[in-house]
């Protein structure tokens, strides 16, 4: 090209430099909905136990050994001991006693426990009666049309309540038997299932409005559970007891719900329904579903779950039969009582000391990371058939991706963001963890997670500061941290805060998902406060991502040309993006992705094209001083332009010696909403300004 060229193009040089130096951005923050912010630690009770994490508890303390134990929460199961003989002012708040009955039963499996054998085995024989034992003492249901109760033997008359119950309590220690249960039986799969329940419950009693809602749930347990094979479930017989009376004071123990448990060939499954069960129909088809996750694990996961210690995997033997009857009856929300020991306990255990409340991890796997109902089945069927904790925590460390599977778990949990198996969100109120205050000077901080744990924090920066911060991260492990208030928008800690404009409270999560024997994870924060320029001020309108309107670019341009000389010229097409983003921290971050820039002029008569492609980034400082005008200082740019001239249709050289510096530009602003005008000063004439459109 003649070095006579054209002055304009090095002009729209300039009109892409101011493009370049106003406001542009790293990736934007999304927007988010705010939610209540997590509430300041304050002193709390001890975290909920389950009866069988009460048992380990004890014997770990040294309060018992392992066989008082069992007896101790036998008997109580067995409504021999109330709630205070057996807890004193801490009483467990679980209503299951299966995991309990797992202990016992394990306990029993190694001829070397001798203590207590004998008391445990005459407890067991009340809890979990065989069928023998059972039909010993009960009838098949009548016929339609004839009241339950009839008596069908002059040899076997119907026992009243009181007889029945003493029958229980005396581990069925009666020398003439009395009919003290009757059962319905049906088939679903090819195994046949039956409900006892008891034979002097006439017509006129309101519990027997219970048999038809536990038929239902027993057949909607067992049919959505046999989908997920290989085998259908063993047959099971569900019975309403009489367990948990307490004659001295005609009080029910009122927070033991059912007991499931399999026979020694595990052919069949008990599933023991409390007098306190029976008086809750409202969750009873939840909790019969859980009971029976339970008989389905003795069927297809029998190894996984009767191999190990039953207090090592009692974390996805209760987690999981929580999940799955919260599938079978996703509206009864009875498992949100164990969202809340989630909240008070997920600070304090890893996923691996969890039970029962570990249903909110396999929900939001199988709900919010597309691994369903059967992704849950596989990942329990890799769990092991032996050994102790570090064997389960291989086991888990193994499914492919869960380093970031659990991070992201724990983003969502502390975002209150858990889908709910029925709908909506599930009920959560995390709990903050510790805090760390910055401020002016120096500070350090190191943040090692334990395995499987949710490590939280809430890091407060001092009001009126700037802070830069520098994380040091190990080889595993994950760290992110958010604004308190701003669920979802969850990044590396900002390496700049400008807490006179900025946020000054962050959550942190921390999060290590490795195998027993594996490094520890270390991060280390380094935090650098001080003052910032006294006379900044602070428009949060200006936070946020933001994008050029190119039109408003074309008018700039053509306000500027007339006044760079040379031919004049226009432009006919301008594609790609410019945007920016604002930081609270007091920067601007802009990139330019393939602004294309087509102009048509003439050289010496002869019509011409230059085309330009524009890629790269800048950043600079800026100060909003006094509101309304926006100054940017300190700028660093990194700009790529390629520059394409035909003269007469014939491709020429464009003299072009590179982009000028996009330098600081400064400004007046009007911020409204998701619109931003910004009009450039110092540039030689009235210029139109650059409107932008704010980024999702």
């Amino acid at each position: 090209m003649p070095s006579h060229a054209p002055r304009w193009a090095l002009g729209t040089l300039v009109l892409v430099a101011l493009a370049c130096g106003a406001p542009a951005q790293n990736p934007p923050t999304p927007a988010v909905s705010p939610a209540a912010p997590l509430f300041t630690p304050t002193p709390t009770p001890p975290p909920p136990l389950s009866l069988s994490e009460a048992v380990t508890d004890g014997v770990d303390s040294g309060a018992w050994s392992r066989a008082d134990g069992l007896i101790l929460m036998l008997r109580y199961l067995a409504g021999e001991l109330t709630i205070e003989e057996a807890f004193g002012d801490r009483p467990p708040e679980s209503d299951e006693g299966t995991g309990v009955v797992r202990q016992a039963f394990d306990y029993l499996e190694d001829p070397a426990n001798v203590e207590g054998r004998e008391e445990i085995e005459r407890l067991l024989t009340i809890l979990i009666p065989s069928r023998l034992t059972l039909d010993r003492f009960a009838r098949p249901a009548p016929a339609a049309g004839r009241g339950p109760g009839t008596a069908r033997s002059p040899q076997r008359p119907v026992g009243d309540e009181a007889d029945c119950r003493d029958l229980w309590s005396s581990g069925f220690d009666d020398a003439a038997p009395v009919v003290c249960l009757e059962y319905a039986e049906f088939v679903i799969g090819g195994n046949a299932y039956r409900v006892y329940y008891p034979a002097y419950w006439d017509a006129a009693d309101p519990r027997r409005a219970l048999l038809e809602p536990t038929t239902t749930a027993v057949r909607d347990s067992v049919e959505a559970y046999n989908r997920y094979g290989p085998a259908s479930v063993i047959t099971a017989d569900v019975v309403f007891t009489e367990l948990a009376f307490l004659e001295s004071d005609g009080r029910r123990t009122d927070n033991v719900l059912a007991v499931a448990s399999p026979d020694e060939g595990r052919s069949r499954c008990y599933v023991a329904i409390f007098p306190s069960a029976a008086s809750e129909p409202t969750s009873l088809p939840f909790v019969l579903a859980h009971e029976l996750f339970h008989c389905y694990q003795y069927t297809n996961l029998s190894p996984q779950e009767s191999g190990p210690p039953p207090e090592v995997n009692e974390w996805w033997v209760e987690g999981s039969a929580n999940y799955f009857a919260s599938v079978v009856y996703p509206a009864n929300n009875f498992e949100w009582e164990y969202a809340g020991w989630f909240d008070r306990r997920s600070e304090r255990r890893s996923l691996l000391r969890l039970s029962y409340d570990n249903y909110l991890f396999f929900q939001y796997l199988a709900l919010q990371q597309g691994f369903q109902p059967e992704g849950i089945v596989e990942l329990l069927r890799r769990m092991p058939a032996s050994g102790g904790p570090e064997d389960q925590q291989n086991a888990l460390a193994s499914v492919g991706g869960i380093e970031d599977l659990f991070h992201a778990f724990g983003q969502a949990y502390l975002d209150r963001d858990l889908l709910d198996s029925g709908g909506g969100k599930v009920p959560v109120e995390p709990q903050p963890g510790p805090s760390f205050a910055f401020g002016i000077g120096p500070a350090d901080e190191e943040f090692a997670p334990e395995a499987f744990r949710l490590e939280r924090a809430r890091l407060v920066f001092a009001e009126e500061t700037r802070f830069t911060t520098e994380t040091e991260a190990p080889g595993s492990g994950l760290l992110r941290a958010r604004p308190i208030d701003s669920p979802g928008g969850w990044s590396d800690p900002p390496a700049e805060l400008n807490t006179a404009c900025g946020e000054s409270v962050f959550v942190l999560l921390t999060t290590h998902a490795a195998p027993a024997g594996a490094s520890s994870a270390r991060f280390a924060l380094h935090v650098e406060g001080e003052e910032p320029d006294a006379e900044t001020e602070c428009d949060r309108c200006l936070i946020g991502g933001w994008q050029l309107d190119l039109a408003s670019y074309i008018a700039g341009y053509d306000a500027l040309a007339p006044s760079l000389g040379g031919a004049p010229a226009s432009i006919e097409e301008v594609s790609g993006s410019v945007e920016m983003n604002i930081s609270e921290a007091g920067s601007i971050y802009s990139r330019i992705d393939g602004l294309y820039v087509r102009s048509l002029f003439e050289v010496g008569g002869r019509p011409a094209q230059l085309e330009l492609k524009i890629n790269g980034a800048s950043s600079s400082l800026y100060v909003v001083r006094p509101l309304g005008t926006l100054t940017t200082t300190d700028p660093v740019e990194s700009i790529e332009i390629e520059a394409r001239l035909t003269v007469d249709g014939r491709e020429a050289e464009a003299p072009l010696g590179g982009p000028p510096a996009p330098g600081a530009i400064s400004g007046t602003y009007v911020c409204e909403g998701d619109t931003l005008h910004i009009t450039p000063i110092d540039v030689g004439v009235p210029h139109p300004g650059l409107d932008y459109i704010r980024l999702p």
